[in-house]
């Protein structure tokens, strides 16, 4: 499924806890890493060379930590963009997934998405893991723990294109891990109370339609459930009990450009577990 997987470092040491996050991807097939550092100088133009010397031997440090997990790896180390130089790679190696940390700033409760993993979520047609990076206060950062991250998926959906796309890769994801499922989809409150009552009848079939189709992949445990009001609240509070949440990058209503939606963008931006995105207009094949 995620054979070959792009991962994006800035060589922090935040980033030697991050790669305990391939590890679990070996379930879904991870046999190939492409190890990149960008290196990027936007005010003090002249320093590149010195960055990319100094950041040769640290680039070769996780490379050797990731070949001696077993993977094959390749490193690419370019000056530029962070999110284009990343989004060209993707495309170079035709990788299956791009992990991206998300830095956070402040206290455990406040977290920022930070600029290249927001702008690498616009930009891919590649399913992006993102996982939190947090800084404490004292200053240390370190990531969340992904030992089981596929212990517990939480799945929303609003039905559309995209989300039809997302669940395609949480059935691979259940047939290959057999993960538990929690399913969610979110209605405005607002509106006549008799047709949010149709509206729900009607999701619900659907969601019971798409929880047999998890079981016969192979879902250890499917749950859904039908809520009103805002979207991305009720999203990331039902993310408090789950270990990787599923969702697409945009939903009904959206212009077909790539740009975030916003409740993925606020899923992204306040969700404490990893996100796995599906864009809207993916070149993956889920199949493989």
């Amino acid at each position: 499924m995620f054979k070959k997987i792009l991962f994006c470092t800035d060589l922090s040491p935040a980033m030697d806890n991050l790669l305990a996050c391939l590890g679990q991807l070996r379930s879904l097939g991870a046999e190939e890493v492409v190890l990149a550092h960008i290196v990027y100088v936007a005010n003090t133009p002249g320093l590149e060379n010195t960055l990319m010397r100094d950041a040769k031997p640290l680039l070769e440090d996780e490379r050797k930590k990731l070949e001696e997990a077993g993977f094959r790896v390749r490193t690419e180390m370019f000056l530029g963009k962070p999110a284009y130089a990343l989004a060209d790679l993707a495309q170079k190696h035709d990788v299956d997934l791009i992990l991206v940390g998300s830095h956070g700033y402040g206290t455990l409760t406040s977290l920022t998405l930070g600029g290249v993993s927001e702008k690498m979520l616009n930009m891919a047609k590649r399913p992006v893991l993102l996982s939190r990076i947090k800084t404490l206060e004292q200053g240390k950062e370190k990531v969340l723990e992904c030992g089981k991250i596929f212990s517990r998926v939480l799945f929303p959906t609003d039905f559309s294109d995209t989300a039809e796309l997302a669940f395609g890769c949480l059935k691979e994801v259940v047939r290959q891990t057999g993960c538990a499922v929690d399913m969610i989809t979110v209605r405005s409150s607002q509106g006549d109370k008799s047709a949010l009552e149709e509206f729900k009848k009607i999701d619900m079939t659907r969601l019971e339609r798409m929880k047999q189709d998890l079981v016969n992949h192979g879902a250890s445990q499917v749950s859904i459930r039908h809520e009103t009001g805002k979207t991305a609240d009720l999203i990331v509070k039902a993310a408090k009990d789950a270990s990787l949440v599923v969702m697409g990058t945009q939903g009904r209503g959206l212009l077909k450009r790539m740009i975030l939606g916003s409740v993925a963008h606020d899923v992204a931006l306040k969700a404490d577990v990893p996100i796995l995105f599906m864009p809207a207009y993916c070149l993956c094949g889920l199949n493989d």
